[in-house]
């Protein structure tokens, strides 16, 4: 028999409190706190080292999080599915994370066990107490666990294959239900193969990855520098390890205790997604403000602002340009180097949303995919101006591939990936506008497009775990790094590679420096942000700087504000300077040219070529392609806001921002600082004529934080060359993100 009923789930949002490794102590000062600005860092928390806890909890809030139990209960706005199958999370089918009358096997039908050969007996992998012995299995249905098919495609259970060593040969799927969730257990399955693929010791004790305390105390240093007493920085994650970490909703909770009235929940992704971002990140402090009675909007108990990622801006593109600096050197001078870059990518539409087979998560409604390409369009103009022959680099940088629709620029005809789905898993395959991973870009690029020289950049993730390390190498078939590397911290490989006539890929790792025979393919994988996070906190905490300034407060760096007005999703706007010296600085932001996409969207909307929901009628959504207008894009603002124009004297505290010596124009500040756009908004700047001696040679430059420079301003998706009104004395440009402008006289 089984020797101990297993403890069931516990779906409340009760608040922890746990000590951290970081500073999360109050920043001191007299501003009275209900005018300070509370930002909540969050983000997913994981730590290094074997936390069932925080894996349990994690899996709990990720895929499922609680349900709704009658019809009148409170704090269930935002939860998902129709009513009875209503659930605060929905990423996987409603019976299969909840016992659900006449499919109870979907939730329990089996135990995944580990063996002991000496005792003859077999342990419950999540709860050690339930035991049971060789008698008792004989009557039962059991094999290996390597052998059982996963519901999702990430969690794999095979061999090593630097060494064809299976990890799990000592664990077994017994067929009985045990009251354990099965998700449960085979994500513990799973973790045990991660910890001795990535050769971690498993009884070594948690504790959160350096990246993420570097990532906060650098951060923090920033912000504080520059606000001073009027901000509050502090770091809550999506799930605690204990003793290490606390929740973000219930730190959101706690500074609202405190007597906090307004708040930024930032995020440092460099892709906008909605699940991490609304359903992890806002869902679960929204819900958890709920069920303590504490109510969001501006005249009532917190008012809260979002930061919803880092990409698409000069010191964002410029780490992705020193990524591949570290690595692009070891490819032959003169050679075409085709540049692969890779965000996490996510499931599109998503699953039906409707009964209790439904998967409710709206991933119809993504605004990652336009997104994520924007990012990529951005920092491509970055790796060019840094890398190609074109401007005097050493390579030929390439970035498209054959075989898609539209221009150059369409995401059809570009090296452009996700690396957290498998293949065929984003979308429809056969969809030719669907969204590819690594591997079914490879599968172009190699035997099709005879490319002999790729780099894979990693662009979304600011650290390293087991997505970077081993599953994006699992789903697109990518070779892993040595255990002794993944220890060291090194995470990037070089490898030769070829496809046989039969379509088998064959790979050969190498040293860096080293090169490939001529049939084959030289491939790199970069690092991801691990080793930059003192740069990448630079980026985030400009991007946290226009959230504080969203409330009225800026920092202390001799802001004068000659102009503000408001701007909105729907409708856009404009803010113009209309006397001074910055009279003619105007700012003007498209409307939202298709409301309600994506954000109306449904799984029912969406183009399927096949299937039981088929849909190829006229009506039926399709994915972007390209964008040759503003039209095309989704949004263009992101939220409603105000607009700022004015001028900020020093780019950080005590160090003057100088026009650069060519300056033709008032270095002027556009904000809030760092805002995004999808659609081009446009900016017009007076220049002085007299120091004019070419309108034709004008440039546009922006101020980079990280490196104290000035970029120039490059093209974006869908916008115009820059204007010249010479009679006015103006120039006007198109941009996706606010900061600090210049104009130039070139040469």
């Amino acid at each position: 028999m089984i020797a101990a009923c297993a403890p069931q789930a516990d779906n409340t949002a009760a608040v922890e409190k746990n000590t951290m490794p970081i500073d999360n102590t109050p920043v001191v000062g007299p501003t009275p706190i209900e005018e300070r600005i509370a930002i909540v860092n969050t983000g997913w928390g994981t730590p290094i080292g074997n936390s069932p806890e925080y894996r349990e909890g994690l899996g709990n809030r990720a895929y499922r999080g609680p349900r709704q139990t009658s019809e009148q209960e409170k704090c269930t706005e935002s939860y998902l599915g129709e009513w009875p199958y209503r659930v605060k999370q929905g990423l996987i089918p409603y019976a299969v994370a909840y016992k659900t009358p006449m499919l109870e096997k979907l939730y329990d039908g089996l135990g995944v066990y580990k063996y002991d050969a000496e005792a003859k007996t077999y342990t419950n992998i999540v709860y050690p107490k339930m035991i049971l012995t060789s008698n008792e299995v004989r009557k039962m249905k059991i094999k290996p666990a390597t052998t059982i098919k996963l519901p999702i495609e990430r969690l794999n259970l095979n061999p090593d294959p630097r060494t064809g060593e299976d990890y799990l040969s000592d664990y077994f799927v017994i067929k009985h239900p045990n009251g354990i969730h099965d998700l449960d257990e085979i994500g513990r399955l799973t973790d045990v193969r991660l910890t001795f693929v990535e050769g971690m010791d498993p009884n070594e004790e948690p504790h959160l990855n350096e990246t993420y305390v570097i990532l906060h105390s650098g951060t923090k240093k920033i912000l504080v520098d520059m606000f001073g007493d009027k901000i509050d920085f502090r770091t809550g994650y999506y799930e605690s390890v204990p003793g290490q970490s606390v929740r973000h909703d219930d730190l959101a909770v706690q500074m609202v205790r405190e007597g906090h009235k307004k708040m930024v929940v930032s995020r440092e992704t460099t892709d906008y997604n909605n699940y991490a971002i609304y359903t992890m990140g806002r869902g679960w402090i929204d819900y958890t403000l709920c069920m303590n009675d504490i109510e969001i909007g501006k005249d009532k108990d917190i008012e809260i602002h979002d930061v919803r990622q880092v990409g698409r801006n000069p010191e964002y593109n410029k780490l992705v340009v020193d990524l591949v600096a570290k690595h692009i050197k070891n490819f032959p001078e003169g050679e075409e180097v085709s540049i692969l870059y890779t965000n996490y990518g996510m499931p599109w539409p998503g699953g039906n949303p409707n009964g209790n087979m439904s998967s409710p998560q709206p991933l119809a409604k993504e605004t990652f995919h336009e997104n994520g390409f924007n990012n990529f369009l951005s920092a491509k103009h970055y790796l060019i101006a840094a890398f190609d022959e074109s401007n005097g680099g050493k390579w030929k940088l390439n970035f498209s591939k054959s075989g898609g629709t539209g221009g150059e620029e369409s995401r059809t005809n570009s090296l452009y990936s996700y690396a957290m789905q498998g293949t065929n898993k984003v979308s429809f395959e056969d969809d030719p506008l669907d969204f590819p991973n690594i591997r079914e870009n490879l599968d172009i690029a190699i035997p099709k497009d005879k490319r002999k020289n790729i780099i894979i950049v990693t662009s979304h993730w600011f650290g390293d775990n087991e997505d970077t390390k081993v599953v994006i190498r699992d789903l697109n078939n990518l070779p892993y790094n040595s255990k002794e590397e993944f220890k060291n911290h090194e995470f990037w490989v070089s490898w030769c590679e070829r496809y046989t006539e039969d379509g088998t890929v064959e790979q050969q790792v190498i040293e860096d420096t080293a090169q490939c025979d001529d049939d084959w393919t030289r491939i790199t994988l970069t690092d991801v942000f691990y080793k930059q996070i003192p740069d990448f906190n630079v980026g985030y905490a400009m991007r946290i700087r226009g959230a504080v300034e969203r409330y009225g407060v800026f920092p202390n760096l001799d802001i004068d504000i000659a102009a503000e007005g408001a701007i909105t999703k729907a409708g856009g706007g404009a803010v113009e300077v209309t006397q001074g010296e910055l009279a003619g600085a105007k700012l003007w932001v498209h409307p939202d040219y298709k409301p309600g996409i994506p954000e109306d969207l449904t799984y029912f909307d969406v183009f399927k070529p096949k299937g039981r929901y088929k849909n190829v009628g006229e009506d039926a959504f399709r994915p972007f392609n390209e964008f040759t207008k503003p039209e095309d894009h989704a949004w263009s603002a992101w939220d409603d806001f105000t607009g700022y124009i004015g001028t900020q004297g020093m780019a950080k505290p005590g160090v003057a921002l100088k026009a650069p010596k060519a300056a033709i124009s008032s270095v002027i500040y556009f904000g809030p600082y760092r805002t995004l756009f999808n659609a081009p908004s446009v900016i017009t700047m007076p220049y002085d004529k007299s120091k004019v001696s070419d309108a034709a040679n004008i440039q546009v430059m922006i101020y980079n934080d990280l490196t104290s420079e000035y970029d120039p301003v490059y093209g974006v998706p869908g916008g115009q060359p820059m204007r010249v009104d010479e009679a006015a004395g103006t120039v006007s440009f198109d941009v996706q993100a606010l900061g600090n402008f210049v104009l130039v006289q070139g040469s």
